[in-house]
């Protein structure tokens, strides 16, 4: 500490002054890096019991490019004077207990590379000056009390790889602004009052692995451009309003292992395009109106573990080519229509620990080879 000049050492001290330590013991939670003229540069605290509000004074820390504050017990409002860190790239204040508003300040922060506030209880809307930060790569403002909609601004992030919004209280529709970033990898919007349909755009994040749009009111169909995410390994649009039939064009999405729809209002049939997903583990279609025969394709997803299609109206026989799916351990088709035998090749899935059936029009004997 011998190396930091005297005025950002009484900066820092604010910071030890929440703890209950002794002046050496908070010194060794100062972990920093400085310039050659012991300018302070990166500042962790993260993963301790500091309590209280953020000094105005981390203004004064003119050459910080890392401030690590998360996963403590800061209260109190973010301090305008954080917009004074200008060469600041990695900023987290993530949970903590913070609240209060997201200071437009913080679009001053033009070198900012990641910013994370998840996690606390922030509060009025996403500031429009966020789009200022074209740098930003990653951006979590997650599990917060944030509301309004989502800024078209948003869309000017065109480096943002990361943007996680969910658990809060945003309103209104997906800006059509989001398709414009191109480099973005993971889209969690989950749990918020969304509404309005799934934008055509969306089609347009070729690079997109990640897409978490359940929880919300969005309504309308989906997109059919929803196929041209050729990356996406996990894609959530359950607990929704959607509506209408399941788009073929999903077949194409094959690097996708996790697919959840359940809790809408689709119709119409199981396409047997979803036969062409082979990487899929788990199929949660329950609780739509989903109509017509299970297709045979499905025993094409070898690597299927989990197979949910219950609370539908599909009707005819369970197809013997469920019994191809040798990975599969839980299977729910009770609280549909259909009908005929339990086919013996059930006995064929060794890795079965639970069976759902119920609620059918199904007949006959149940067969041996289940026991």
């Amino acid at each position: 500490m011998d190396n930091i000049n005297n005025q950002q050492l009484k900066v820092l001290r604010k910071f030890v002054e929440a703890l209950e330590k002794n002046p050496e013991e908070g010194d060794e939670l100062i972990r920093n890096k400085c310039d050659a003229n012991g300018e302070v540069t990166y500042l962790d605290l993260s993963d301790n019991n500091l309590s209280g509000s953020i000094p105005t004074e981390i203004g004064q820390l003119k050459a910080l490019t890392i401030l690590y504050l998360n996963n403590n017990n800061l209260s109190g409002s973010i301090p305008t004077e954080i917009g004074q860190l200008k060469a600041l790239k990695e900023l987290f204040l993530s949970g903590n207990q913070l609240s209060g508003s997201i200071p437009p300040e913080i679009g001053q922060l033009k070198a900012l590379k990641e910013l994370s506030l998840s996690g606390n209880q922030l509060s009025g809307s996403i500031p429009q000056e966020i789009g200022q930060l074209k740098g930003l790569k990653k951006l979590s403002l997650s599990d917060n009390q944030l509301s309004g909609s989502i800024p078209q601004e948003i869309g000017q992030l065109k480096a943002l790889t990361k943007l996680y919004l969910y658990y809060n209280h945003f309103s209104g529709s997906i800006p059509t602004e989001i398709g414009q970033l191109k480099a973005l990898t993971n889209l969690g919007l989950s749990n918020n009052q969304l509404s309005g349909s799934i934008p055509s755009e969306i089609g347009q994040l070729k690079d997109l692995e990640v897409l978490f749009l359940n929880n919300n009111n969005l309504s309308g169909s989906i997109p059919p451009e929803i196929g041209q995410l050729k990356d996406l390994t996990d894609l959530d649009l359950s607990r929704n309003q959607l509506s209408d039939s399941i788009p073929t064009e999903i077949g194409q999405l094959k690097a996708l292992t996790l697919l959840r729809l359940s809790y809408n209002q689709l119709s119409g049939s199981i396409p047997t395009e979803i036969g062409q997903l082979k990487a899929l583990t788990l199929l949660r279609l329950s609780y739509n109106q989903l109509s017509g025969s299970i297709p045979t394709e499905i025993g094409e997803l070898k690597a299927l573990k989990y197979l949910i299609l219950s609370n539908n109206q599909l009707s005819d026989s369970i197809p013997t080519e469920i019994g191809q799916l040798k990975a599969l351990t839980l299977l729910r088709l009770s609280y549909n229509q259909l009908s005929g035998s339990i086919p013996t090749e059930i006995g064929q899935l060794k890795a079965l620990t639970l069976l759902r059936l119920s609620y059918n029009q199904l007949s006959g004997s149940i067969p041996t080879e289940i026991g």
